[in-house]
């Protein structure tokens, strides 16, 4: 059988999500909802990336028609909470590239026992409309001068994908203690289309944590406005 892989790209690609699936059937879908919170429609699977949302040191989640076992090995557990611990910001960012540099192993893993008891902590409905809030007060603030074309009603988007009209340095933002990353930066870049080409080298994607409010949204904002 051939399936259609489709990512809901930055968890703000809902509407075309459910385009893809009127056309090919759900029968025929599997959904890469790594950086979506939402749950992803019914296909023959799709599923979840937890860690990019929560406080823990791995874990997805997997929605399937089909009969799947589980892993027997677990994931990096306690090695990988060195980034969620720690207090100062450019030594977090530090560990958390080291955290990234452990999930490079690609075997198939379950989801540890530090993560889980981490994930039963977690209330997924309030941080999902928290995260969704600091979205819309971003797009309130770009939205005009936003050149991507997202659908901005999406449910569980993990960033607020901005690629600016002017140059916006990333390396400037990281200075100032934004943290922004670069997506698809291992890309060969003639395997990139002129939007792709775009959005890795100019996109801006602006963190929505569960922790911002409306004045660190303004910071974010402000810098924008320097950098």
């Amino acid at each position: 059988d051939t399936f259609l892989v489709y990512p809901n790209y930055y968890g703000a690609s809902d509407a075309a999500v459910r385009l893809v699936i009127d056309i090919y059937g759900a029968e025929r879908v599997i959904l890469d909802y790594a950086q979506s919170l939402a749950k992803p429609p019914q296909t023959v699977l799709g599923g979840n990336s937890l860690r990019k949302f929560f406080p823990v040191p791995d874990g997805a989640e997997f929605f399937s028609s089909l009969s799947l076992s589980r892993p027997k090995i677990k994931g990096v557990g306690a090695k990988g909470l060195a980034h969620i611990v720690e207090e100062e910001r450019d030594s977090a960012y530090l560990r958390y590239l080291e955290s990234e540099a452990q999930m490079a192993d690609k075997t198939l893993r379950g989801i540890s026992t530090e993560a889980l008891i981490g994930l039963a902590c977690m209330d997924r409905d309030n941080t999902r409309v928290v995260r969704k809030r600091n979205f819309d007060l971003f797009h309130a603030a770009l939205g005009d001068t936003n050149l991507l074309e997202c659908d901005f009603a999406s449910e569980g988007p993990i960033c607020y994908p901005y690629l600016p009209r002017r140059r916006v340095s990333r390396a400037k933002l990281i200075e100032r203690q934004i943290y922004v990353p670069r997506y698809w930066p291992d890309s060969s870049q003639n395997q990139l289309n002129q939007i792709e080409k775009s959005l890795s080298d100019h996109g801006i994607f602006l963190p929505i944590d569960r922790r911002m409010d409306s004045t660190a949204i303004t910071r974010v904002l402000n810098n924008l406005l320097v950098c």
